[in-house]
C-alpha cells in the first residue's frame, strides 16, 4: 500500500535497543536522525530498552497516538516489540542495528540509518506473514539443534565485544559441550494432513535468509502465507558440523539427508526445555504449535 500525505506531521515513537551496537555510532547516528525528523515534521518519541522484554513493554505504554514505530536494533528487538502489539499492531520501520539484522536485508532496507528513516516519506506500507509459537510471534525462525543451542550459549558480554564474532566462539563452545537433541515434528499441510519426521537439526522459517544473506530455502518468501520447514536427520557432531558448514555457505540444497517441507502449522516436541530459538534469542519452553498469520504485520518498505 502506497503512502499518501506523506509530507504531513508524523509522530513516531522510536524504540532503540542500546546494548545491540556500538554506544559511539549509536550517539551519532541519533544526532542523524533527529536532524533528519526536525527537518521533515516527523516527531520522534525516543525510548531506550534495558532489559529483555522491554521492547513489548515500551510500545505498550507509548503507542497512544503514534503513526508508526521505528525500531533501532537487531532482530530481537523486532520480535519483541512485534509481541507488545501482536493484536492491533502499527506499522514498523526498521533501522538495522545490532548483531544480527536478517529482516532488514529480507525487506530490502538500506542499511544507512537516514535512508531507512526517510522510507517513512518515500516507502510504501507492506503487510507480512508473521509465525507464532504458542503465544509468541516470531519474524524469521524458529529452530532447534545445534544453531539453537548456540543462541543458548552466547555470553552478552562476548556479544557487546565481539559482535557476529561471539556466535562462532558460542558454536566451538556448544560443540564440546553439548549433544543437540532428536526433535520430532508433526507437519500439517492445507488439508491438515499430517506428516511425522524427526532430526537433529530443525528451521521452520518464515523467510528465506538465515543467519544474514544465506538462502536456506530460495522459494520461501515473507508473504507466502506457510511456514517453510528445514530437517536435517544425520545424528552425530561431523554431520551436524558437515551441515553447517553447507548451510552457512549457502549449499544446503546439495544435503541428501536434509528434507523440506511447506507448512500451515508445526508441532514441536522436544525431551528437554531450553533447547529452541526465534529470532535469535532463547525460547526457555520444551515445544509447542508453530503456526503462520498470513499478511498479519504492517512493515514500511521501499
Amino acid at each position: 500500500m502506497i503512502r499518501k500525505n506523506a509530507d504531513k506531521p508524523a509522530t513516531l515513537l522510536c524504540i532503540i535497543n542500546p546494548a545491540a551496537g556500538r554506544r559511539r555510532w549509536l550517539t551519532l547516528t541519533m544526532h542523524r536522525l533527529t536532524a533528519y525528523a526536525e527537518q521533515h515534521n516527523i516527531t520522534l518519541q525516543i525510548e531506550y530498552t534495558r532489559h529483555r522484554g522491554d521492547g513489548g513493554r515500551i510500545i505498550q505504554s507509548y503507542r497512544e497516538g503514534k503513526d508508526a514505530v521505528v525500531v533501532l536494533g537487531g532482530d530481537g528487538t523486532v520480535r519483541e516489540v512485534v509481541e507488545g502489539m501482536i493484536d492491533n499492531p502499527l506499522p514498523i520501520l526498521i533501522i538495522p542495528h545490532g548483531t544480527a539484522n536478517v529482516l532488514s536485508k529480507e525487506l530490502f532496507i538500506p542499511q544507512d540509518p537516514v535512508k531507512a528513516l526517510s522510507l517513512w516519506r518515500t516507502g510504501r506500507i507492506k503487510h507480512i506473514d508473521l509465525g507464532m509459537i504458542n503465544e509468541h510471534p516470531f519474524v524469521l525462525m524458529v529452530s532447534s539443534g545445534i544453531d539453537a543451542l548456540t543462541v543458548h550459549s552466547v555470553y552478552k558480554a562476548e556479544k557487546k565485544f565481539f559482535g557476529k564474532f561471539a556466535y562462532v566462539l558460542a558454536v566451538l563452545r556448544t560443540l564440546t559441550r553439548r549433544k543437540p537433541p532428536l526433535t520430532t515434528l508433526e507437519i500439517y499441510d492445507d488439508d491438515l494432513q499430517k506428516v511425522v519426521v524427526s532430526g537433529y537439526q530443525v528451521i521452520i522459517s518464515n523467510g528465506k535468509y538465515y543467519a544474514g544473506r544465506i538462502v536456506i530455502n530460495p522459494t520461501a518468501s515473507l508473504n507466502s502465507g506457510y511456514l517453510h520447514v528445514m530437517v536435517y536427520k544425520q545424528p552425530g557432531i561431523g554431520a551436524l558440523i558437515t551441515m553447517m558448514f553447507n548451510v552457512l555457505s549457502g549449499q544446503s540444497q546439495h544435503l541428501k539427508d536434509l528434507h523440506q517441507y511447506k507448512a500451515k502449522q508445526v508441532v514441536i516436541k522436544t525431551r528437554r526445555r531450553r533447547f529452541l530459538q526465534f529470532d535469535g534469542d532463547r525460547l526457555d519452553e520444551k515445544g509447542g504449535t508453530v503456526q503462520v498469520l498470513a499478511s498479519r504485520l504492517p512493515v514500511v518498505v521501499q
